[in-house]
Formats: structure tokens, sequence, C-alpha cells
């Protein structure tokens, strides 16, 4: 514990001795920071917080199933699975009139 003192001092000796070096280390330090922030943000409120819908897990994608609608710029580009195929594949039936609000 008494090595630190030392070393803390020598290391403002060498800052001050090499500003150049010192930027870099500060500048990438900062951006090694900023960038690890940023990842773990993006993380965090697409895959860890759940959506913010009441029943998010009954949200469905539609996509169009007309062929001269899947090359629309909007419209198409979906996988062409209609919502009829998409509701007998899947175990949960999808009702009108839910309580989402």
């Amino acid at each position: 514990m008494d090595q630190i003192p030392a070393d803390v001092r020598f290391a403002l000796r060498t800052f001050t001795r090499r500003p150049l070096m010192t930027i870099v280390a500060v500048a990438s330090l900062a951006l090694g920071i900023g960038a690890s922030s940023a990842t773990f943000s993006v993380v965090d409120s697409v895959l860890l917080r759940p959506l913010p819908f009441e029943a998010s897990e009954r949200l469905v994608s539609l996509y169009p199933t007309l062929p001269e609608l899947r090359s629309h710029p909007t419209l198409g580009g979906g996988s062409g699975t209609s919502v009829r195929t998409a509701r007998t594949a899947s175990s949960t039936t999808i009702t009108s009139g839910s309580s989402m609000r």
C-alpha cells in the first residue's frame, strides 16, 4: 500500500513528459467507455426490457400475401407468410377486441 502514492506520482510525471501519449490514452479510454455504454444501452432497451405494451406476447407481424404487393418498397420484404398460415401454425388463438389499451 505504500507503493501506490509513488506509482501515482510516477504516472503523473510520465503524463507531463509525454502529452501526446496522454491525449491518445485518454481518448482511447473515452472511446472505449462510450462505445461500451452505448452498446449496453441498446442491448438493455432491445433485449432485456419487456415491450411497453400490455400482453406484448400477443403482438404479431403481418406481411402482404398478394404477389403484386411483395415487391412494394414499404410493404414487401416480408417472409410472405399469410395471417391464416401464421394463425393455424400457432398454438394460440388471435381474438378481436382484446384488452389492450
